[in-house]
């Protein structure tokens, strides 16, 4: 799992995102008077880390593209064991009911496999079945003194018991759960997240009052979960109490334009366009009235009220209405979609229907006159968006035609280079590179595109000397091409100047010990790599990076027991604090995804980039599980997976590796549960579709 750990969740979430928070505020590169605002409020809490998220995200998307090519139990559930002349097979509407019966019937002692058939027992309102299919999870759970377990089962019951109007027994199941997952957590603090999670199983069955009352009921005992208040504005949306809304979202946001944009966001979600419309106008109101040149400045909020009913409908994924909400942004204030990018935007959705001729024109492309020279750029920049959405081959052929319209395009070829490097073409990428440079030497990140492209094709010598011409010409930029000037040198075991590099991008010397030795380890220099962190040890016994880096490379030569305990220091160094915001972004998260809105679920994680450090450091739980693996710990490692899950709900290869520790005991129901968990958060992970396929295949 080389690099899975942080590429996998980079490439998953962060990549082109943080990319260009990075790019933007390491060098201030200012495009759009947008991106000057996002530096200036974000400031640079990320600075080292953004060093190497971009070597990260780069080396990743080369590395993608390579990878692209008990009797009692037994007893109390008998009757809903399977027949042996049942012949189903795996995964249509018709048949799930008998693959989670045949989960049971393989390990009866399987508690995810009941909680799944218990979901689809409440599918279809058999919810006595259901409730006795969670009990039975859970009575497996404290029969065994698991330790390790999903405890959503209880949220689980606890809809169920509300879907019969028993509410205080689903109170006492969500705050089981509750206690179960975070044994810190205080009284105030479980009777809020209980009465939270009941707010959300009323209004899931559009009990909009009584969820209401359940929510100010969990803000009212613990205020400090502000978060709630945008739940509790969702649902007086529902019942159509704006005024009421927008006090809850002010609470939570503490700002008019913020709270404004939230209420128009829910009144899209209700199909009330017209109304969100109303909001987004009113978050400017102020603006208008203060403006001296009243016309000019009311032409430019409507302008900007479109433009943020096209995002809310785009993230709908209602995108002829958002198409249709951003011409019309345009229309109105066509300097606006110069200004704030809004031509991309409509271009970007255009594309996402494949409706690329019109995707052409919004991008600035003239059809009738198909050799233009002008054309040139709208291609180039239809290349990158269809990169951007994964259309390799595509992006390919725009890239090109951008070229065969004007060969001096720079874009063009840095363009064609990405779709070069996403389809593993090295050497015809470092040519298309080397062009981009030739032709528009000040461009800085296609000499961090080259590099990357030059290292893993071995050229090491001309890595190293683009890196040093690069530092050279980008003063600004040194910490990034230092960077990836020392990853090169590593790689021709070039030690003492490597280190020498990291020594140039940070303050201390422990810090750059243990990066120096994390490079080491990527590239299997493991004897030298853990003498590198070791040595970060001694210089600072708190640096947690370089426990994880000595982890790591105890764990590549099979020194699991050392890693294990190494792993399990460095944890010790989390702050508590992180820990207890981690349980509050993650029961956020997870309250998001159980209704459907993994979008958002991911939203919130990218709306705070401060987080990022934290999230990472929270990844050394899937490397202590990985490691308790290579010793049969396999209990053990259930629970350091389950624990990266609680604290990072988007962590994918959590639940990959939970899948396959779940796969070695027999429980193939929460085998393919974990399994199919980590497809909803990333529907690309090939390794996951085959380990679900292989899974479901040992059903029959």
């Amino acid at each position: 799992m080389d690099g899975c750990f942080i590429g996998r969740f980079l490439d998953q979430m962060y990549c082109n995102y943080a990319r260009a928070y990075c790019y933007n505020c390491l060098t201030a590169i200012t495009n759009f008077s947008t991106e000057r605002i996002f530096c200036q409020e974000m400031k640079i809490k990320l600075t080292i880390v953004c060093v190497f998220i971009l070597a990260l995200a780069t080396t990743f998307e080369i590395i993608a593209s390579k990878n692209a090519m008990s009797q009692s139990a037994t007893d109390r559930n008998q009757s809903w064991l399977l027949s042996k002349s049942d012949t189903t097979l795996k995964q249509s509407n018709a048949n799930e009911e008998q693959l989670w019966k045949r989960a049971i019937a393989k390990n009866p002692n399987d508690p995810e496999a009941y909680h799944q058939f218990g979901h689809l027992l409440v599918d279809g309102d058999r919810l006595d079945e259901a409730i006795e299919a969670y009990q039975t999870a859970i009575t497996l759970i404290s029969e065994t003194n698991d330790k390790s377990g999903d405890f959503s089962v209880y949220k689980s019951l606890g809809d169920a018991l509300v879907k019969q109007n028993k509410l205080k027994d689903a109170i006492a199941a969500f705050r089981k759960g509750v206690e179960l997952g975070n044994a810190d957590v205080s009284n105030n603090q479980a009777d809020s997240a209980a009465y939270f999670r009941l707010g959300l199983a009323l209004e899931k069955e559009h009990r909009f009052d009584d969820a209401t009352d359940a929510y100010r009921h969990a803000i009212a005992l613990n205020p400090e979960d502000d978060y709630i208040y945008e739940f509790l504005g969702n649902v007086l949306v529902e019942k159509n109490d704006l005024s009421e809304a927008f006090a809850a979202y002010f609470k939570q946001f503490q700002d008019e334009i913020d709270a404004y944009t939230r209420l128009g966001n829910a009144l899209v979600r209700k199909n009330k366009v017209e109304e969100a419309l109303d909001a987004y106008l009113a978050a400017y109101s102020k603006d208008i009235e203060r403006a001296t040149n009243r016309a000019d400045v009311t032409k430019n909020r409507q302008s900007i009220a479109y433009y943020k009913l096209g995002a809310a409908l785009e993230s709908e994924n209602r995108l002829e209405e958002a198409t249709t909400a951003y011409q019309k942004a345009i229309e109105i204030d066509p300097k606006f979609g110069s200004l704030y990018s809004g031509y991309n935007d409509l271009g970007r959705v255009l594309v996402k229907q494949n409706r690329l001729d019109e995707a052409l024109v919004a991008f600035g492309g003239s059809p009738d006159r198909a050799m233009a020279v002008e054309n040139s750029i709208a291609y180039s920049q239809l290349g990158q968006t269809l990169l951007e959405q994964h259309k390799i081959d595509e992006a390919e052929t725009a890239c090109r035609q951008a070229i065969d319209r004007n060969s001096n395009n720079s874009n063009a070829y840095k363009c064609l280079g990405k779709a070069l490097v996403k389809q593993n073409h090295l050497d015809e990428a470092i040519v298309a590179y080397r062009k981009a440079i030739e032709i528009e030497p000040s461009d800085e990140f296609v000499y961090a595109d080259l590099v990357n492209a030059l290292i893993e094709q071995n050229k090491l010598d001309e890595a190293i000397s683009t890196s040093r011409q690069a530092i050279k010409l980008f003063p600004q930029g040194f910490l990034f091409h230092s960077g990836l000037l020392g990853k090169a040198l590593v790689k021709q075991n070039q030690f003492t100047e490597a280190f020498e590099s990291y020594q140039k991008i940070f303050q201390d010397d422990s810090t750059a010990s243990s990066y120096f030795g994390r490079t080491l380890v990527q590239q299997n220099q493991l004897e030298a790599g853990i003498t590198a962190c070791r040595k970060a040890i001694e210089l600072n016994s708190q640096n947690k990076s370089a426990y994880d880096c000595l982890g790591d490379a105890l764990l590549k030569q099979d020194r699991s027991r050392e890693a294990v305990d190494t792993y399990r220091q460095g944890i010790a160094l989390i702050p508590e604090s992180a820990f207890k915001s981690a349980w509050k972004h993650s029961y956020l998260g997870n309250a998001l995804i159980r209704q459907g809105k993994v979008e958002q679920k991911i939203a919130l994680y990218r709306k705070n980039l401060e987080w990022l450090p934290t999230l990472v450091d929270f990844l050394t739980y899937n490397r202590l599980g990985d490691a308790l693996m290579k010793q049969d710990r396999v209990e053990e490692a259930i629970a350091a997976y389950n624990k990266s899950i609680e604290l990072y709900p988007l962590e994918v290869t959590a639940y990959n590796s939970l899948g396959k520790a779940l796969l070695q005991q027999n429980k193939l129901g929460g085998a393919i549960a974990a399994f199919r968990k980590a497809l909803t958060i990333d529907p690309n992970f090939a390794e996951v579709e085959q380990n679900l396929d292989r899974a479901e295949e040992l059903l029959f």
